[in-house]
């Protein structure tokens, strides 16, 4: 999950390669772990890190 989090703060990667590239057989299993282990869903993490906390 840390890898998957690292590549979606410093990243334009794709949602679904982000999934496929942490072992992931598809973004909606992610999407699940990432939000049990971060409280928070991908895209929130991606909009925190491009668009400046204080937007988010």
């Amino acid at each position: 999950m840390h890898r998957a989090h690292t590549l979606l703060a410093q990243t334009a990667m794709p949602l679904s390669e982000v999934s496929v590239a942490c072992g992931f057989s598809n973004v909606t299993l992610m999407k699940r772990w990432f939000h049990q282990k971060y409280g928070q869903l991908p895209h929130d993490v991606r909009r925190q890190a491009f668009c400046g906390a204080e937007h988010a």
